[in-house]
């Protein structure tokens, strides 16, 4: 699996990448993207989302912390920052979690409240 490169918004995730930033109180639509040929689950910390969108195709779907991105397809995720912090969102199978692919996202006052 040495071929795969894991990313957000086209950019690896290392310690000094800053994290996405969110207002608390923002609602914030996600579109996870899978370019793999497996699946792959995503999860949220910190807060629930809603599917609202598979491949484009909007619907009211449930409310979660995970969702399963089948191989070569799209689910978008809709959540309100209510839950001030710095949250991951990581990848959660056991092919990503050896690798370096756990962005970081949250709400925070400044950056004295970024963790080490």
């Amino acid at each position: 699996m040495a071929g795969y490169v894991w990313s957000l918004n086209d950019v690896v995730w290392n310690k000094d990448v800053p994290p996405l930033a969110v207002a608390e109180g923002e609602r914030v639509e996600i579109e996870f993207v899978n370019r793999t040929p497996m699946l792959h689950p995503m999860h949220l910390h910190g807060h629930e989302f809603q599917v609202v969108a598979i491949d484009g195709a909007r619907f009211a779907g449930a409310k979660r912390d995970t969702v399963l991105i089948p191989p070569t397809r799209r689910a978008t995720v809709d959540f309100d920052a209510s839950n001030p912090g710095w949250w991951a969102l990581p990848a959660i199978c056991s092919i990503t979690s050896t690798r370096a692919c756990s962005p970081r996202s949250g709400t925070c006052d400044g950056p004295e409240d970024r963790p080490s």
